[in-house]
């Protein structure tokens, strides 16, 4: 090994305690300007005059989720959709006063049409929608 390669290897393992104490030290120095949670600030505490305005707004705004959430919660149960599909059916109907859901989502205007294709397809639940008013 060449005198001028044995320089560069004492440089260079000279240098990797200080290139992993500067990397040790941008990874504190990252953690520290980092906040402490990454959620999102609620738009509720946004230009609140007083902290009695800042309880009301994140009061209403917790209630607003929740009521989101129940909504969203009773939209997926399947006899919902159904039903509405169900509605949608009676909309496009006029003369029709029920209809006859099958578990798969195809309507019937005849009760016994839409048991035979619930047993077709093994799932034997019929809901029926009537006409609103």
């Amino acid at each position: 090994m060449s005198t001028t390669a044995k320089k560069t290897a004492a440089a260079s393992k000279a240098k990797a305690p200080k290139v992993a104490a500067q990397a040790s030290e941008q990874k504190e120095q990252a953690a520290i300007e980092q906040p402490a949670s990454t959620e999102i600030p609620s738009t509720a505490t946004s230009y609140a005059a007083s902290p009695a305005e800042l309880a009301e707004r994140e009061k209403a705004a917790a209630d607003k989720v929740a009521a989101d959430k129940a909504a969203a919660e009773k939209a997926a149960k399947p006899e919902n959709k159904l039903k509405a599909k169900g509605e949608g059916i009676l909309k496009n109907h006029p003369a029709e006063t029920e209809v006859y859901m099958t578990a798969d989502g195809y309507g019937f205007f005849k009760y016994s049409d839409a048991k035979n294709h619930a047993a077709s397809i093994g799932d034997e639940t019929v809901l029926t929608v009537n006409k609103k008013g």
